[in-house]
């Protein structure tokens, strides 16, 4: 689906950006489109991907992904919720002989279970939902449930004719279960033990580096004042991520 563009080097760096995010999770400003052939970025729940049925089979079509470029060396690079991805790519990609010569993660942050309470309660708005609170503990199957509830709940309201209902009510899950997973799974999952060390480039304090990447090799931190600023928006960061790719 993708190749090395000629004289482009054999370490590659990968980023991981989820779609739909704000200015404050994406690396346009760092890599603006098409000016860095060099840099691939992937979504996480790309449609593409729509095959998995778990986040660990996501993370495993991700790794053959971008096995298949041919590229034999790669740099890992995520932002905030993203980073939860890094270490179980890491160990996927190193399984397929690609070498990961690096993890990189930017204003990284611990998920919970109040985030998937907090993207409910956003879903649920979304949906014009003002009557039902999500009760919890959730688990996939119960998340799933619900929305699917909401989401028929707000096209009986609709008006739209039933064939179209049928292709909204379609993206609309996709769009929102699959968030939903991915919010459960890195607020519950245990990361595997790394053998790389990580380096974070961040303005503001972040959690216990072990609950988000894992046991393993030093974490190096590089903290940029400003704290009112998120760092890829940063102008010294977008220049330090930039010399990743000189």
């Amino acid at each position: 689906m993708f190749g090395t563009p000629p004289g482009e080097p054999s370490n590659r760096l990968v980023l991981l950006e989820f779609s739909g995010v704000g200015p404050e999770q994406r690396f346009d400003a760092a890599f603006p489109a098409d000016a860095y052939p060099q840099v691939l970025k992937l979504d996480p729940l790309a449609a593409f991907l729509s095959r998995a049925r778990d986040i660990p089979e996501r993370i495993a079509l991700l790794a053959d992904h971008i096995h298949s470029s041919g590229v034999p060396t790669v740099r890992l690079c995520a932002s905030c919720s993203a980073v939860a991805l890094l270490s179980p790519l890491a160990r996927s990609l190193t399984q397929r002989g690609v070498r990961v010569s690096g993890i990189l993660a930017i204003d990284p942050f611990q998920v919970t279970d109040t985030h998937a309470l907090s993207a409910l309660r956003r879903i649920a708005t979304n949906l014009s939902i003002k009557d039902q609170e999500p009760a919890e503990p959730f688990t996939r199957a119960s998340v799933q449930a619900l929305i699917a509830q909401w989401i028929d709940r707000f096209l009986e309201r609709s008006g739209l004719e039933a064939a179209a209902q049928d292709v909204f009510r379609e993206d609309l899950m996709a769009k929102y279960v699959n968030w939903l997973d991915y919010l459960l799974w890195a607020s519950t999952e245990a990361r595997p033990a790394r053998d790389l060390p990580v380096r974070i480039l961040t303005t503001a304090p972040i959690g216990d580096p072990e609950v988000i990447f894992g046991k393993g090799p030093e974490v190096i931190e590089t903290r940029y004042e400003s704290a009112d600023v998120p760092a890829l928006l940063h102008p010294v960061v977008i220049e330090d991520l930039r010399q990743l790719v000189s």
